[in-house]
């Protein structure tokens, strides 16, 4: 019984790592190299923010100079960088825009990127990839794009991925400099260029949200658990001593048919030659 238990312990353990993960399945830009600590719990740098509710920063395209276009203080954005950007391009510059999914959940409405040029510059104005391309799963998912031929100067591109069935967004800002004498660009710009294409695992299943999913997976869990383990007593109570009577019977009967009787043979010699 005591084994019993600590099966079901550990069992409980695993399927709550299991659901914890589920919870940080979000989504955060790389390359460009965004803004420092945007995106990511003060307190906890691994644990990526999530912008709540969707419809407040779904549609946030506005002038750059505007407040939570880049999720302000709940997003831990810092504001522009009074430093020259780290990141410089060429107009019309084609390079991947990089993030990371630790884990994925459904996608839709999906990841949209844009730039913005100036405070009175709207993100909506330069949108360089439309809402709807997915998310992808893993580190390093890729997507290419190309600035405006004829705009330079310091810019702010804004990576942002909105998921109706988790209820939220995820948004990175990086601050960026477009300048004709920056070094040339390629498709391959950023990190572990070997990986050209992106890798994507999507459920576009609907729902009521991350929450009813996990509440529901937990409730199977309970449920398999609590059944295995009234089973186990119902048989320990009623069949073992059954169990264990058809076992003494079944050993008694070939003690006294196949072994008796083995022994009872004569022994058994070679014959002389």
């Amino acid at each position: 019984m005591k084994l019993l238990h600590i099966y079901c312990f550990l069992l409980l353990i695993c399927s709550s790592s299991i659901i914890f993960q589920t919870c940080n399945s979000h989504g955060i830009m790389t390359f460009p190299t965004p803004r420092s600590g945007i995106g990511r719990d003060p307190n906890n740098p691994s644990s990526i923010i999530k912008l709540q509710p969707i419809q407040t920063y779904r549609n946030n395209d506005g002038q750059n100079g505007i407040s939570l276009v880049c999720g302000g203080a709940p997003n831990a954005d810092p504001g522009k960088s009074t430093v020259p950007p780290e990141n410089a391009f060429r107009p019309g510059a084609s390079f991947n825009v990089i993030w990371d999914v630790p884990i994925p959940h459904p996608n839709p409405p999906g990841v949209k990127i844009s730039v913005s040029y100036s405070d009175l510059d709207s993100f909506g104005q330069n949108i360089l990839v439309p809402e709807g391309f997915e998310a992808g799963t893993g580190t390093n998912v890729k997507k290419a794009v190309t600035l405006p031929a004829g705009k330079q100067g310091n810019a702010v591109l804004k990576w942002q991925w909105c998921s109706t069935t988790d209820g939220g967004c995820y948004v990175t800002c990086a601050d960026i400099k477009i300048d004709p004498s920056a070094p040339v660009s390629t498709i391959n710009s950023g990190s572990n260029n070997n990986n050209n294409a992106v890798q994507a695992t999507i459920d576009d299943g609907g729902g009521d949200g991350a929450g009813l999913t996990i509440f529901i997976v937990f409730l199977i869990i309970i449920i398999v658990v609590g059944l295995g383990y009234v089973g186990f007593r119902y048989w320990s109570k009623l069949e073992r001593e059954k169990f264990e009577a058809n076992i003494r019977g079944s050993m008694y009967l070939i003690y006294i048919y196949i072994y008796i009787p083995v022994l009872s043979l004569p022994p058994f010699t070679l014959p002389n030659e």
